[in-house]
């Protein structure tokens, strides 16, 4: 019956993602959906093999593998938050060098420190369990982290899906380029590569009356 309901629950969820992508992918929807298409395709996972775990132990190939594939799931889901800690630090440094330092411009710097300090530091250095206060703290900081972390996801998930069309991008009546800063006389990387997406874009729209 559990297994029967995360069945419908998932193949909804997948039918909405799809129409979000067919219609309008660049929207915050579509990560959102896609989240969700994701968490019920992993408890439905989850519950087939649950449910056929006895059979999984007879046939020790698909079992070790199962075992392997666990083992790299869990060193993945371990190496996690170092490398979001990681990419944000050295993107967030690439970004300063590349566009100036400015406020907008540091704060994935600041994520990647602030990350550091909630995961490694503040229980190393705060000693939680001796402080109840201190726990209370960190577990009302830590529901903060988790909910920015998702939508953050979310974020993440619309962006990369936001790539992808059904349909070609053509007939365009309106194409705009989202401004940036600018070094002195000098656009910078990030400018450039959106003037040059414009451009593309125009390209593919010269028959456009």
């Amino acid at each position: 019956m559990m297994l029967t309901i995360l069945l419908f629950l998932f193949l909804i969820s997948l039918c909405v993602f799809l129409s979000i992508m067919y219609r309008e992918p660049r929207t915050l929807w579509s990560g959102f959906s896609f989240f969700w298409v994701l968490l019920f395709l992993g408890l439905l996972i989850i519950g087939y093999l649950m449910k056929y775990s006895q059979w999984i132990v007879e046939h020790q190939g698909l079992y070790l593998a199962l075992i392997i594939l666990l083992i790299i799931a869990m060193i993945l889901l371990f190496m996690f938050p170092v490398l979001v800690i990681l990419t944000f630090f050295v993107e967030g440094i690439k970004l300063i060098r590349h566009e100036g330092f400015r406020f907008s411009n540091i704060l994935s710097l600041l994520f990647s420190i602030g990350l550091f300090v909630y995961l490694f530091g503040f229980p190393i250095f705060f000693g939680l369990q001796q402080n109840p206060y201190l726990t209370i703290l960190y577990g009302i900081v830590s529901t903060c982290v988790v909910y920015g972390l998702s939508v953050f996801t979310i974020f993440c998930f619309s962006a990369m899906l936001n790539l992808v069309h059904f349909t070609k991008r053509k007939n365009l009546d309106t194409i705009i380029v989202l401004g940036s800063g600018i070094l002195g006389k000098k656009i910078t990387p990030l400018l450039k590569g959106r003037v040059d997406a414009g451009i593309e874009l125009l390209k593919k729209n010269q028959k456009r009356s």
